[in-house]
């Protein structure tokens, strides 16, 4: 047996060298679920191997993950929840809202002043505001879907796809760490300085994309990265109305 992890020779159930098992599949739904049940609140080692690889060569490492060398880094919905949590509780103990729960604060205020939501929608939207790792897990698999039918002749599969998106949200998700940070003492009045995390968020996911999907014309690749996050809002949008729409027939 050689290991897809550091090509050693090796006898028994793990490698004798990296200690990786040698049950190292393609990743599939059954696999995202084991994964998904058996780590997501899991914090190893591997967590600053997995942050600096997705600062610096992201789609690299997600591809080097999909091909097998999985040992040193920390895994998908782990790697989206810490992040995740980090945020949160770093906007609690500065007493800060996180910028998502802004955005959707201020949608809610504009509804109610105009007078033309439901109630329902303020329920569906609020509680996407407060819970903010489930928030971005959710979207996970929307932007996965965009990006498969987008990029479908990347040769990946849906889960493939899920696990590169569930990566990259969850670095974008430290650059606004960062900024709370930076912001943490006064938030800039300079509207440009106030949206420059939402700025570096999209230019670091064009990054992440386009060397993920690293075959073709660079000027086509962001095209159709540009067309993956706008199927994806549709998508988004076409799910909330649902989701209202049941809730009113429900209540």
């Amino acid at each position: 047996m050689v290991c897809k992890n550091c090509n050693n020779e090796f006898e028994g159930n793990f490698c004798n060298n990296c200690g990786q098992s040698k049950k190292i599949s393609r990743i599939s739904f059954r696999h995202f679920l084991s994964d998904f049940s058996s780590t997501a609140l899991q914090i190893n080692r591997g967590f600053p191997f997995t942050f600096r690889e997705m600062c610096y060569r992201p789609g690299a490492a997600v591809r080097n993950y999909l091909m097998g060398k999985r040992i040193k880094y920390t895994k998908p919905v782990t790697y989206l929840f810490l992040a995740s949590a980090i945020y949160v509780i770093l906007s609690l103990i500065i007493g800060r809202r996180t910028i998502f729960g802004d955005a959707l604060s201020g949608i809610i205020g504009g509804l109610q002043h105009d007078g033309n939501a439901l109630s329902s929608s303020f329920r569906i939207l609020s509680w996407f505001g407060k819970n903010f790792a489930y928030s971005a897990l959710l979207v996970s698999p929307i932007l996965a879907l965009s990006s498969r039918m987008v990029f479908f002749k990347s040769g990946y599969n849906y889960f493939e796809h899920l696990v590169f998106n569930i990566y990259a949200i969850a670095q974008q998700i430290f650059i606004f760490v960062l900024f709370t940070i930076i912001y943490a003492a006064e938030e800039p009045e300079n509207i440009w300085l106030q949206f420059l995390p939402m700025l570096l968020s999209l230019l670091y996911s064009l990054f992440a994309y386009a060397q993920f999907f690293n075959s073709g014309n660079i000027i086509l690749r962001i095209l159709k990265i540009l067309l993956t996050y706008t199927l994806c809002l549709f998508l988004i949008v076409f799910a909330v109305i649902i989701l209202i729409g049941i809730d009113v027939v429900l209540t």
